[in-house]
């Protein structure tokens, strides 16, 4: 019988699906529910060692011997700390040892708990990675510990090899479970594994007649070798390319996330998807792709979850990968997933917008990005701080295609113009602009006055006073709303303008409040000849929060418009912010009763 207690259950299972038999064990309470449940099964085989330091060198005698992966498991206290020896020399000799550990809960440490040592720092060479499962109760934490098991037992089997660290909480258990979970291992292919024309058709035919999507998450550098292979491939699979403009993928089949929504693949998600690149912007991933199973494709050595579940990760450049099921000469079963998704798309693109299309939205940062990104010349540069302006930006389709960058790596507001001028420095004869946020941009503004900055920069500074990303969260509006939020929380009222710093910095200011004096100067704006402009410039665009939240509203949800009754009609004809609450407000008679009431404001 097993333990009753989830998250070790899960570790046996995913040991077992990696074919990990040998466990050297050494005395002690808090790995007791682990041992208790492995040794009457007949697929592990168990050694007993009673001085920890002994047991993990009589494991590498193991390791080295059977060419085969290792388990030490030990309790808390000095336990674990007898390791340290015995696992740098794995760590050097590229041996195949996992650490299984047990303890309470971490916070005990240093609180005067007995046999509470503090684990949550260990020496480089002693280990390729430490995890820390979480203790599992639904199906996200059972994810994400299957993740970590995942990535740790990838990380000690394949390449490099070596010992890994695997923490887990001690709970106190009953032994009375008969069967293990199922588990989703993350079956490892390697370069040489593709070089197999027979592996390679075995995968291709693996999507035969499957929804098959592609998702590409942010990408410095998208070479012309690599968009050919996602290109065809898509095109064979008729796979949608899902991504955001920091993908900087220009190819076939793409897919804008942020055009897409929730409304596309809230009943048509993909049966598989193929990941690529680094952290998007893109919040809703987690829920779109929550049960999707994953074939992850990277160069760096290090599997990674975005959303759904990795099943197979390919250690490979991305090229490669695409070369190799793009040569399967077996033609695939038809599937006809990206033209779905472009029949759905087609009713509820912000391009074409009910009514008017863009046009129809208030004057906010996504009005203001609407029009920005088809004015950018080709060949320029564009950056664009995170959360609104990535978020109003990925909205809409670029006219030309364009080179996006974004700090989406740690995901701070700080820097956003620094990396701008630091990308703008490598390069004087490319334009470079910028979409910012005003709270990005007064964070980062002493960079101003740097001497390397020269008339290739370009910053459209949308400005509405506060962070407005916290007026566009929906939990904190609903738990504190917007009187509550603005003082501190979206920190309300502390910069006003640019114009004065910018102009004593030497640039060259220009500024907007209506869509009018935005539309007449864009163009000048965005003039392509590098010398247009003598200086760097700045166009300050100033907006109103509601504004830009009732903009996002309505492009997340995109609903028809309400019809309009003859009495409302007759009413003075509302202000753009106010027409559009009809995307808003779907009943008749309330959307009558808000016009009435706000017909006389501006």
């Amino acid at each position: 019988m097993y333990t009753d207690e989830k998250t070790t259950q899960i570790v046996i299972a995913m040991l077992k699906s990696y074919g990990v038999k040998n466990i050297v064990v050494s005395p002690g309470t808090c790995n007791s529910c682990f041992v208790g449940s492995i040794q009457d099964d007949p697929f592990f085989t168990l050694y007993s060692v009673v001085d920890e330091r002994s047991a993990a060198y009589f494991a590498t005698g193991l390791a080295a011997e059977t060419n085969g992966p290792v388990v030490i498991t030990c309790t808390e206290a000095t336990a674990s700390r007898n390791y340290i020896s015995a696992m740098t020399e794995a760590f050097y000799r590229n041996l195949p040892i996992i650490a299984l550990t047990f303890a309470h809960e971490v916070g005990n440490a240093y609180n005067l708990y007995q046999q509470h040592l503090d684990r949550s720092v260990t020496q480089n060479d002693i280990k390729l990675c430490s995890v820390s499962l979480p203790k599992v109760k639904d199906a996200k934490s059972r994810q994400n510990c299957e993740l970590l098991l995942n990535v740790a037992l990838t990380k000690c089997l394949y390449g490099r090899r070596g010992p890994v660290h695997i923490d887990v909480m001690y709970l106190g258990v009953k032994f009375n479970v008969s069967a293990l979970p199922e588990v989703k291992k993350a079956e490892y292919v390697s370069v040489y594994d593709l070089l197999n024309k027979e592996n390679c058709s075995t995968y291709a035919s693996e999507l035969d007649g499957k929804k098959v999507g592609i998702f590409i998450g942010n990408h410095l550098k998208m070479s012309k070798e690599l968009t050919e292979g996602i290109s065809r491939f898509a095109e064979r699979f008729h796979a949608p390319v899902f991504v955001d403009h920091t993908s900087n993928y220009h190819g076939s089949n793409k897919v804008l996330l942020g055009q897409i929504c929730d409304i596309c693949l809230t009943d048509n998600k993909p049966d598989l998807m193929i990941d690529l690149g680094g952290i998007c912007g893109q919040f809703s991933l987690s829920r779109l792709f929550a049960d999707v199973d994953v074939w992850r494709v990277s160069d760096m050595g290090e599997l990674r979850q975005r959303a759904g579940s990795v099943i197979r990760f390919f250690d490979c450049r991305e090229t490669f990968f695409f070369d190799a099921l793009n040569g399967v000469e077996e033609v695939p079963l038809p599937s006809t997933y990206y033209e779905e998704i472009c029949e759905e798309l087609s009713k509820i693109a912000p391009d074409t917008l009910p009514v008017s299309g863009p046009e129809a939205l208030p004057f906010s940062g996504a009005f203001i990005a609407s029009k920005f990104i088809k004015k950018i010349p080709i060949g320029a540069g564009l950056h664009v701080s995170i959360l609104n302006s990535l978020r109003a930006i990925n909205f809409f389709q670029f006219t030309n295609p364009i080179d996006v960058n974004c700090n989406v790596g740690a995901f701070g507001i700080d820097g956003s113009v620094s990396t701008l001028f630091g990308q703008a420095a490598a390069n004087r004869g490319k334009l470079f602009f910028g979409q910012i946020g005003d709270l990005a941009f007064f964070y980062d503004m002493n960079v101003l006055g740097n001497r390397h900055v020269s008339n290739n920069v370009r910053i459209l500074l949308v400005n509405n006073g506060l962070g407005v990303e916290f007026r566009i969260n929906t939990w904190l509006n609903r738990e504190l709303g917007k009187d509550k939020i603005e003082p501190f929380i979206s920190a309300r009222g502390h910069f006003g303008s640019a114009k004065a710093w910018a102009e004593s910095c030497g640039f060259h200011y220009m500024c907007a409040s209506t869509k009018k004096e935005y539309l007449d100067q864009l163009n000048m704006f965005c003039n392509p000849d590098v010398e247009h402009f003598d200086k760097p410039v700045i166009f300050e665009v100033f907006t109103k929060p509601y504004d830009d939240v009732m903009s996002v509203k309505a492009l997340r949800g995109k609903p028809k418009p309400a019809s309009k009754s003859k009495e409302v009609a007759k009413q003075q004809k509302p202000s753009l912010y106010v027409r559009m609450m009809a995307y808003i407000i779907r009943d008749v008679e309330k959307y009558k009763a808000f016009c009435i009431k706000h017909a006389n404001k501006g």
